[in-house]
């Protein structure tokens, strides 16, 4: 047993040796310059949201398998990710089959962790797998991945080319569906041999001269795979489109290939971990976690090749299988939602995982028991906490107790306005964002924070027009509208672009936009910075303007959240929840665009603005937006305060006011 436990933690070494080799190459792969992004059109979402770190961040709590306790977040909050459009993060990773490690013969029993690991082996190069040259890369700069596809015309074996990484995920012009073959046949066949010229022309017709040799050029480095290491999914059950992302899979193929033993896909990954929810439960894709720990050897395997197989194989998978758990745990788990799974996950940690990897146990019951002790409101408080610079000193009116809105200063009312939405835009969680569930009135609580935010928002219009109207005087109501209007340019010198278009827009409202005679008498500066503002928040093109400015602001920021509640609404009704030609494929691609939206409302919520809160202030904005009426509902009082004028009479009107009469 002790020697098998040996055996165990030098292979579990050797596959993360080989991890860390990859990651350091994806490192620097990812330092490629950025390219700026077209923004998508209203009527259909084609380019991608800008992230660069929630991947990879990921991706490395994927490759730790054992960490201190100080090191073990358990926080539940996305990673910080730049506002400024960036490549995607690196998608497919090849783990290399054949490395050679020397260690110093040393027991290695217990924890350890991956820099223990580092010094025991000799160092690889990052610009090569394996110590060997990785030859010449296609045009696109990609990660290449060997396998193997179906084509009408002839078996067409070539491995899937990764996308660019500075290209959109969003934006596929051009898709095809191709069936994926998960591995030569062990009998050989055509498969590894020449292309017919005809299939070679229609490849140089579609992709041009500069066709790339990996598609008119068999992988031979895929025939020699032993048969044993193939994939356990049949070649219909996942399907890949041009770019080689997944299209669609059936979701025994996904969770497989969340826990490929040759494959790190961490793009796919991320990908499956934000949108699960939308195609099964929490407990269903535990228990497909749990029997993919199990994965038993095939039938009528020799002796030698289920050495092999164990540990090309098997202890890969199952390495895989815990940093996915770790991985949900530590950044994917939903508090009062997946409680219910602690305790099957202590349960599996502490019987069969630890029968078969106690080290790989022991890390992972740390982490539950951690979430388990973590408070509820634990991540908006990290998020405050973070910043250690002076927040600036607030501005109060001489009578704090007795507050009057024209004696607040416009910037301090924006400060706090931008801290209240700031609090309710950092608790959104990506279940949330899923299958419009904002919009129904069943389920429960599921988007109970996006609700809260729109009834913050709507409340803060409804604030806005109500006290404009609750002024029977004309110059009082031209200084309320000067007031707002100030409150929304200094939102917007915060990044708060989610209060400013609620202000706007109560100042737009029907109520208020029909109040000729009281507009006629506000100054032209304030007209012109109202101006100014529509013009940011104007829904032409999707929003295009303010998406442009939106990706050029550095954090913090709380973006428009309606923008991207229209872009999920595209999403989810412009495409079914399974592929058309097969009904039993989840269609993944469409996760992927619904993943692409939820990065980017995460990436805001990484960065906590440094401003001090007036709890006196904030009770104020508060007390008058839970007693604001609908805007619906003010048009009477609207009429009632400046009643419709016919043209002669309004003419009267403006001479009488002049002097001339």
């Amino acid at each position: 047993m002790v020697d098998k436990a040996i055996k165990d933690v030098v292979i579990a070494a050797k596959f993360l040796v080989e991890e860390k080799a990859e990651q350091e190459q994806n490192k620097l792969r990812s330092r490629r310059p950025s390219v700026v992004e077209t923004p998508p059109t209203k009527r259909r979402i084609t380019s991608s949201y800008s992230t660069n770190s929630t991947s990879s961040n990921n991706n490395n709590a994927l490759d730790q398998i054992v960490e201190n306790d100080s090191s073990d977040s358990t926080e539940n909050q996305p990673n910080p990710i730049s506002p400024v459009s960036s490549s995607a993060t690196t998608g497919l990773q090849t783990v290399p089959e054949n490395d050679i490690i020397s260690t110093n013969g040393s027991t290695l029993i217990g924890d350890v962790s991956p820099d223990e690991y580092d010094a025991q082996v000799s160092p690889t190069s990052a610009n090569s797998a394996n110590g060997r040259p990785t030859g010449n890369r296609a045009r696109s700069d990609s990660t290449v991945s060997s396998k193997t596809y179906n084509d009408t015309a002839s078996s067409l074996t070539h491995p899937p080319l990764q996308r660019s990484q500075t290209q959109p995920i969003l934006s596929s012009s051009v898709s095809a569906d191709y069936q994926f073959s998960p591995s030569p046949s062990p009998t050989g066949g055509n498969s590894g041999g020449t292309k017919s010229p005809r299939t070679e022309n229609k490849v140089t017709k579609f992709f041009g001269e500069d066709v790339p040799s990996n598609l008119t050029q068999p992988n031979k480095q895929k025939e020699d795979k032993p048969w044993f290491l193939n994939y356990d999914y049949e070649p219909s059950e996942m399907i890949f489109n041009m770019e080689s992302y997944v299209k669609g899979g059936t979701l025994n193929a996904l969770v497989e290939r969340l826990t490929m033993h040759d494959l790190l896909d961490s793009n796919f990954i991320a990908t499956f971990l934000l949108t699960y929810r939308s195609f099964c439960t929490t407990d269903e894709f535990f228990d497909m976690l749990v029997k993919r720990f199990m994965i038993q050897p095939p039938e009528n395997i020799t002796p030698e090749e289920l050495e092999v197989w164990q540990e090309k194989k098997q202890t890969p998978v199952r390495l895989r299988v815990f940093n996915i758990m770790k991985t949900w745990l530590e950044t994917y788990y939903i508090d009062g939602q997946d409680s219910h799974c602690l305790e099957r996950m202590r349960e599996f940690a502490t019987t069969t995982m630890h029968e078969n990897m106690a080290f790989a146990a022991v890390s992972l019951i740390k982490v539950i028991e951690k979430r388990q002790q973590q408070p509820k409101d634990a991540v908006f408080k990290a998020l405050v906490l973070t910043n250690s610079d002076r927040p600036p000193v607030p501005i109060l009116p001489k009578n704090i107790k007795k507050l009057k809105f024209l004696d607040i200063d416009p910037l301090e009312i924006s400060r706090q306005l931008t801290l209240i939405e700031c609090k309710l835009y950092n608790k959104i969680q990506p279940v949330e964002c899923l299958d419009k569930a904002w919009s129904k009135e069943e389920g429960g609580d599921i988007a109970a924070n996006i609700k809260a935010m729109i009834v913050n928002s709507n409340q803060i219009t409804g604030w806005v027009a109500e006290s404009v109207l609750n002024q029977s005087e004309v110059k009082k109501r031209c200084l309320y509208i000067k007031h707002f209007v100030a409150v929304a340019d200094k939102c917007r010198a915060l990044n708060n672009f989610n209060s400013l278009t609620a202000i706007i827009s109560g100042l737009n409202s029907a109520p208020i936009h029909r109040l000729k005679r009281t507009w006629e008498m506000v100054n032209t500066k304030t007209i012109q910075t109202l101006e100014a503002l529509n013009k940011i928040m104007n829904s032409t093109k999707n929003f295009a303007e303010y998406r442009e400015m939106l990706h050029s602001v550095n954090p913090p920021c709380v973006p428009f959240l309606g923008v991207y509640l229209t872009d999920l609404t595209f999403i989810e009704d412009g495409n079914p929840n399974t592929l058309k030609k097969s009904r039993q494929l989840i269609n993944f691609s469409k996760r992927m665009k619904t993943a692409e939206v939820i990065r980017e409302i995460q990436q805001y919520q990484s960065v906590p603005y440094n401003l001090a809160a007036v709890q006196e202030i904030q009770m104020f904005i508060k007390c008058h937006l839970q007693d604001s009426r609908d805007v619906g509902d003010l048009y009477d009082q609207s009429l009632s305060m400046e009643p419709r004028e016919r043209e002669d009479e309004k003419i009267a009107r403006l001479l009488q006011e002049s002097g001339f009469l």
